[in-house]
């Protein structure tokens, strides 16, 4: 088998400000405003969703105005 030293280069990534300009980032400061959560970067987002899934459910519906329904 033959291996490669090739390297990918990096398609893509966050602007810098992320966390200023995009919902992700509005998302964040909810939580912080709403439940004192200090969510900086995505791990934290990311820590936080699966420590307190009722909490951080609860807000994705609120804070993206999810309706439900049933036929």
């Amino acid at each position: 088998m033959a291996t490669t030293t090739e390297t990918t280069a990096l398609l893509w990534s966050p602007p810098d400000d992320v966390w200023e300009t995009t919902q992700i980032g509005a998302f964040a400061r909810a939580a912080a405003d709403r439940h004192g959560v200090d969510i900086g970067d995505y791990a934290a987002l990311w820590d936080w969703s699966v420590t307190d899934l009722d909490t951080f459910w609860q807000l994705v519906v609120d804070h993206f105005e999810i309706r439900f329904h049933a036929e």
